[in-house]
């Protein structure tokens, strides 16, 4: 198990959200940007050009194996129908990076958050949502 998911993270106590005005910069938050997570790793000395390279060759070979099963399940699901424009599905993927700066997917999500921020005071079931309430 990991401790990275969201949905459970952002309701615990000990969550810690990053202030809006340092959302991009080096923070102490639980839930960051790429952004910021570069710049920490910076200040530490960590090649950042390297980590990148290595998400971009997971997530590049992740999406050889998953694009095709995409495909599949559009055609799938559309029977015979013809399919008008270019079905996408936003994905999530929950990397690791080990100490010698390699990239392991430990999971891919259909639906992830794309929210830095969440009020855990809100209950959504108890209301419309809006625009606001995505993204």
């Amino acid at each position: 198990m990991h401790l990275t998911n969201y949905s459970i993270n952002k309701t615990n106590e000990d969550y810690v959200r990053p202030a809006e005005e340092d959302i991009l910069v080096d923070n102490d938050a639980t839930k960051r940007t790429l952004s910021s997570l570069y710049q920490t790793l910076e200040e530490r000395g960590i090649d950042t050009d390297k980590v990148k390279e290595s998400i971009a060759y997971t997530c590049g070979k992740t999406m050889e194996m998953y694009g095709p099963l995409i495909e599949h399940q559009v055609t799938a699901m559309s029977g015979l129908m013809d399919v008008e424009g270019k079905p996408f599905q936003i994905l999530g993927l929950d990397l690791l990076i080990d100490a010698k700066l390699k990239a392991w997917v430990l999971e891919i999500n259909d639906h992830p958050s794309l929210n830095i921020y969440f009020d855990t005071n809100t209950t959504m079931e108890h209301r419309e949502m809006t625009d606001e309430d995505i993204c």
